[in-house]
């Protein structure tokens, strides 16, 4: 009786230590994704300030400007994510095309080219043929 109850002691306390290692692999685990998000935030917010981006607007101010889309030279496809061509800007909302606009970057120029009659705005105006974009739009 005496060793069995020994036995489960140790059993117990070998799978408690397995458990603690667990966690603790879990943990620097979680610390280091933790690291590597932080740092590819960072540098997304280095380009963005040399680089043409679009970022979101939000009602709450709180959660506009979280979501940075860098914009590469020659033209960057904005759309839903459902067709045949993978966009380069992957936005989620009923009213998003597969292919909804196309931003192109040329020399520094940046124009915004509305694709399938898709609604597009542009500081409060509807976008109905193609647009320079400036700063701050």
């Amino acid at each position: 009786m005496e060793d069995e109850l020994r036995a489960r002691m140790e059993d117990n306390d070998r799978k408690l230590d397995e458990m603690n290692q667990t966690w603790q692999e879990k943990l620097a685990h979680a610390q280091q994704l933790y690291e590597e998000a932080n740092k590819a935030a960072l540098s997304v917010k280095e380009a963005a300030k040399t680089s043409p981006h679009l970022w979101n607007l939000n009602v709450d101010s709180q959660l506009s400007a979280m979501i940075v889309h860098t914009i590469k030279e020659g033209d960057n496809i904005v759309g839903n994510g459902t067709g045949d061509i993978s966009p380069d800007i992957e936005l989620k909302g009923l009213s998003i095309l597969s292919q909804h606009a196309i931003v192109t970057s040329h020399e520094g120029n940046i124009k915004l080219r509305v694709c399938n009659n898709g609604k597009v705005l542009l500081n409060g105006e509807t976008v109905t043929s193609e647009v320079i974009l400036h700063h701050t739009d």
